[in-house]
Parts: structure tokens; C-alpha cells; sequence
């Protein structure tokens, strides 16, 4: 497709917008220069690569990209772990078998960010077949993987405890399908011998996953936080055990545990269970029963009194009890009294007892409204989607505003000053008025940090993140979007 294809670079290509910051450069795997730009002094952005282009292998990055991760390979290579929210019949049949969603694989140079080769991740995808307590490799329609969305990589620590040596050391990314009340959770084996092995995790609910955060703090326990973007969703936390036997995801406590739901304390802010405002109190969490479908989860949730928020989006852990997670807003019961929600900050604090976190209960701060953030060209902040906590325990936040005139912008939360900053939007001359086969739809997603994979010790930080660009593209490639590194000097 003209403007799409791969070109040969010698040097990266930088370019400079009026405002004075640099826009970027073009890395020598892109045919596109980035489809952000920085909003904040010492911020840069290299395109890694384009929708349509090809790694040196041949393979292609296709559209919809979504939830990341990253592991270092020690060889001067890193690896890029890549959700493509597909539906099913959406693009084509992929190595496991089946059009829709699927995991993309990238072998990215360290040093200039050269795309070497890329893969499909999953070989073969299985299901629990609950009858007969098994599982099996899918076949047929449900073979088809649908809208994986956020995605986490965790550290070894969420699945292996060192003190005890139970758990599992093979990388699990972690992830789910946000595809309605049925919409099933995943873990994807990336290393060892049985890479390429994706399996359900019925344990952890069903629901419309927006993503699947298991925390890297909890010892011998294994602690998942579900967000179910939903209108109206609620926030789960999954609790299992660490083993020494069994199939890798057994190991890691994915299969034997239990499913909870957040419940807020009677609230001014809430109606009914419906968050109807900005949330400050204390919650408790209540069981759910996961050997029903989703649409029957989602009824016992709400009889069980289970807090239902304005779509929960994505979130991350700060430590062993903290945990932050975003709203995007919605109007919770449609027609009812409630009315629009705008989008939400939230932070989890999980109580302790006898020195232990007690995952039963704690407490829930509203810690930012998006009403009261002002972007640097006079608009308000919208629609929070997809977020990170850094290695600098900064938060960063992406926006999904839809098919609408406003730019997507991403945003840095400092909680030890309560300060914050816009440091990234989409590329105006792009997505303000766009020329095709660009159009207003498009968002930030997947963002990541990788300073410490990278290791470069230049005192600057660096994060991974995506471009969807949602303009329809036939065939393989589906839509636009791009895979891009931004970084920043310490003061940024």
C-alpha cells in the first residue's frame, strides 16, 4: 500500500515541531515517522515500526496493536511481546490456526532499535474442558482468540517464590479478551520448552477483560487483579497458590485459586452498586463463583452487591498492596439516574494483618478526575485507558477518546509531588485534520517501561508504547498503527 511500504534507511530521519520539542525520529525499521509527538521539554519519540512494514525476516506488523511486554534477551537484543485486538475473522489464520486476536513476537536490536525478525507467539491454544476436567487444544470457532486487549508481562516473582522455591520461573504474559460478559482470561508461555502454549484460565472469571495483573510482591500466593471493561464493570482479585507440580500455569497458582469482587463501603458517591461520583472509602471483597458462564457472573456480581464502575480499564501495581487502575467514564445505567461519569484515577490499598497483606479488604482513593486536568492545548482530559507505574514510581496514563476531533494524549502522574504533566499526543498534522488514509480514530495503548532491559545507564528512561491508528486496512493488516520508544532525561 502506497505510504506504507518499508523503507531502507542509512540514518534515522529527526524532524522539529514548532513548539520547539522534538518530534522524533524515524528508526530504521519504520517507514513512518512517529505517530506521536512530545508535549513536555526532554521528551523524544523513535518510530520502531509501521503497520505493513516487515522485520528482517519477512514478517509483518499487523494493526490493532494493544497490551505489551518485554524481556531481555543478554545478547544485546530485546524481545516485544504484542496484543493485535482482533475479532474473529478479522485478518488472517494465524500459527495457531485461526483468524482474530493473536500475540505478536519481535526481536528488536538495543542500540538503534532495528527490527531483526518477528513471529507469531502461539502454536497452540488451549481450553479447559470443564466436564471432563481436562484441557484440549481448541479447534474449530473457538479456536479464534477475540480483542486481546491490555496485556502484562510480570516479573518472575509473580509466579515463583524464591523463599520457598514453589512456583514457576517460565514467563507468563498474562492477558484477556475484551469481548463481552464471555470474554476469557489467558496466559501465554514465552519461554522454555513449552513456548508457545496459551492457555485459558477459567479460575480468574469471566468478564470483558481489559487486562490481567498478577502482583510480583505476594510470596507464596498468586494474586491476579481482573478489570472488566464493562458498562458498568467491576474490579476482581484472584487468589491462588504457588505449587511444585503440574503444568507450568499450575505451578504459577493459576488454576487452584479463588475470584473475588471489590465491594465499596456504603458511599455518597455510589447508587445502588453504580459508582455515581468520585469514590473515597473503604472496600471489602466478596466470593464469586467461576464454574458458571459469564453473563451469570455478572448477575451474581450485582446481587452480591460487587461495585460497578464506569468501565475499569487497566492498572498496575506499585507494591505488595498498592494497586492503581483507571476509569474511562461511561454513563453506568444508560438512560438511568446516574448520569455520565468522567474517568477516574483509582488507587487500592490493601490492608494488613500479622505483618501480612490482607487481600480481603483495604481502602480506594479517587486520586485524579479527568475534569480537572487540563491538556496544553486547553482541553480537558478524557477517556484514561491504558496506564503504567514506572520504575520511578511515576504513573503514566494513555487516553482512548474515540472516533472524535480531540487528540489522544498520554500523561505523567507524580504521586511524591501530586503533580502532573502531558507529555505526549497524536501527531496533529496526522489525526487533527487528517488526509487518508488517516481519520480522527485513533489512541495510544500498551505502554511499558524498559530502562532496565535496555541497560543503557545514560540517565534517561525509556518506555515502549503503541499507536492505533483505526483506519481500515483489507486483508492481513486489518488497520493502521505503530510500535515506538519514547525516552527522557531525569528532570523531565
Amino acid at each position: 500500500m502506497a505510504g506504507m511500504q518499508r523503507i531502507a534507511l542509512a540514518i534515522a530521519t529527526t524532524l522539529t515541531i514548532s513548539a520547539g520539542f522534538a518530534a522524533g525520529t524515524q528508526g530504521p525499521g519504520s517507514s513512518q515517522t512517529p505517530y506521536v509527538t512530545p508535549t513536555a521539554a526532554g521528551w523524544h519519540v523513535t518510530s520502531i515500526i509501521s503497520v505493513g512494514d516487515a522485520a528482517a525476516n519477512g514478517y509483518r506488523m499487523v494493526g490493532f496493536p494493544d497490551g505489551l511486554g518485554a524481556y531481555d534477551n543478554g545478547n544485546g537484543t530485546f524481545t516485544v511481546l504484542m496484543n493485535h485486538e482482533l475479532a474473529p475473522g478479522a485478518g488472517i489464520a494465524r500459527a495457531h490456526g485461526a483468524t482474530g486476536a493473536f500475540v505478536s513476537e519481535w526481536v528488536i536490536n538495543k542500540a538503534d532499535f532495528k527490527v531483526i525478525r518477528g513471529a507469531d507467539l502461539a502454536t497452540t491454544h488451549y481450553l479447559w474442558n470443564r466436564s471432563a476436567n481436562r484441557y484440549e487444544a481448541a479447534t474449530g470457532a473457538v479456536n479464534s482468540f477475540n480483542r486481546l486487549c491490555s496485556a502484562d508481562l510480570p516479573a518472575t516473582s509473580a509466579f515463583y517464590d524464591k523463599a520457598s522455591g514453589k512456583g514457576t520461573t517460565t514467563r507468563l504474559f498474562m492477558t484477556g479478551e475484551e469481548a463481552g460478559s464471555d470474554g476469557r482470561a489467558y496466559a501465554f508461555i514465552v519461554s522454555g520448552t513449552n513456548k508457545g502454549k496459551a492457555y485459558e484460565l477459567p479460575k480468574l472469571g469471566k468478564f470483558s477483560w481489559e487486562n490481567s495483573v498478577a502482583n510480583p510482591y505476594s510470596g507464596d500466593d498468586t494474586i491476579v487483579i481482573g478489570t472488566d471493561d464493562s458498562t458498568p464493570g467491576q474490579v476482581y482479585i484472584y487468589r491462588g497458590a504457588k505449587t511444585d507440580s503440574g503444568l507450568e500455569i499450575d505451578k504459577a497458582g493459576l488454576t487452584n485459586g479463588t475470584l473475588a469482587g471489590v465491594k465499596v463501603a456504603p458511599n455518597p458517591a455510589i447508587t445502588g452498586n453504580l459508582e455515581s461520583g468520585q469514590i473515597n472509602g473503604t472496600f471489602s471483597t466478596v466470593a464469586v463463583d467461576t464454574a458458571v458462564d459469564g453473563a451469570t457472573q455478572q448477575a451474581n456480581s450485582r446481587a452480591a452487591g460487587i461495585t460497578e464502575f464506569a468501565r475499569p480499564e487497566d492498572g498496575a501495581w506499585v507494591d505488595a498492596k498498592t494497586f492503581y487502575f483507571v476509569t474511562t467514564g461511561a454513563d453506568p445505567d444508560g438512560p438511568g439516574s446516574v448520569g455520565m461519569q468522567t474517568s477516574h484515577l483509582y488507587k487500592l490499598v490493601f490492608d494488613e494483618a500479622r505483618g501480612e497483606v490482607d487481600y480481603g479488604s483495604g481502602s480506594i482513593t479517587m486520586v485524579k478526575d479527568s475534569d480537572t486536568l487540563i491538556g496544553t492545548d486547553g482541553k480537558g482530559a478524557r477517556k484514561f485507558d491504558n496506564m503504567t507505574v514506572g520504575e520511578d514510581g511515576k504513573v503514566y496514563i494513555q487516553e482512548d477518546p474515540g472516533d472524535s476531533a480531540y487528540i489522544s494524549k498520554t500523561w505523567m502522574f507524580d504521586p511524591a509531588s501530586n503533580s502532573w504533566k502531558q507529555i505526549l499526543e497524536s501527531d496533529r498534522a496526522r489525526f487533527l485534520a487528517p488526509a487518508a488514509p488517516f481519520n480522527h480514530d485513533e489512541e495510544s495503548s500498551g505502554i511499558i517501561e524498559i530502562t532496565s532491559i535496555l541497560g543503557r545507564n545514560d540517565g534517561r528512561r525509556y518506555f515502549l508504547a503503541n499507536a492505533q491508528a483505526h483506519y481500515g486496512i483489507p486483508g492481513e493488516l486489518v488497520q493502521g498503527g505503530q510500535l515506538y520508544v519514547i525516552n527522557a532525561g531525569p528532570q523531565p
